[in-house]
């Protein structure tokens, strides 16, 4: 009977709760890689952030856009996606796009996520929110910086590349889990 009850409250929880958990821990591994990482591969940087702008991306299509109708979400969306399985997938297209096409593109996704997170923390302001608004623009301000060093400084080992990419995904893996917790309360006080 008890693994019923779980199963039920797994339902109830839905995806977003698992999707904004699972980034959550996604992007926290990013950051104690890049602290415990000796050689700080800006291989292992893009494989990370890769895929979390692949799942960001998925994210921002399937709920956010869709729940808001947003074009500006759904272009963020598309982008994520595309720049996600683009860092992915270089190793197989080196021969038709260039490296720093790719990293060009994640940080164009990751400035314009920026942009977006410091509006959306703006707009929470006039909500019910309290807490989130900051966080939202501290998530925006290291986006920007991680954008902008992606794609105006040299490409390769980049020490404020790797300082702002921690930075980055330690409070943006803090800010996922404590969305994923405030989802998880609501979905309890209704259930």
């Amino acid at each position: 009977m008890e693994n019923d009850v779980s199963g039920d409250q797994a339902e109830r929880l839905g995806l977003g709760f698992w999707t904004t958990l699972i980034r959550a821990v996604f992007v926290i591994m990013l950051g104690l890689a890049m602290i415990l990482t000796p050689d700080k591969s800006h291989v292992t940087l893009y494989n990370f952030m890769g895929m979390f702008w692949l799942m960001s991306g998925v994210v921002l299509l399937r709920r956010e856009a869709h729940q808001t109708g947003s074009r500006l979400l759904q272009v963020a969306g598309f982008a994520g996606v595309l720049a996600g399985i683009m860092v992915i997938t270089r190793s197989l297209t080196r021969n038709y796009l260039s490296e720093f096409l790719v990293t060009d593109l994640l940080g164009v996704v990751v400035l314009m996520t920026g942009i977006l997170h410091i509006m959306s923390g703006i707009r929470v302001r006039k909500g019910t929110m309290s807490g989130r608004m900051e966080l939202n623009i501290m998530m925006g301000i290291f986006e920007i910086l991680l954008g902008g060093i992606l794609l105006f400084t040299q490409k390769g080992n980049n020490t404020l590349m790797y300082l702002v990419a921690t930075i980055w995904a330690l409070l943006g893996g803090a800010f996922l889990f404590l969305d994923a917790w405030r989802q998880y309360r609501k979905n309890k006080a209704e259930g």
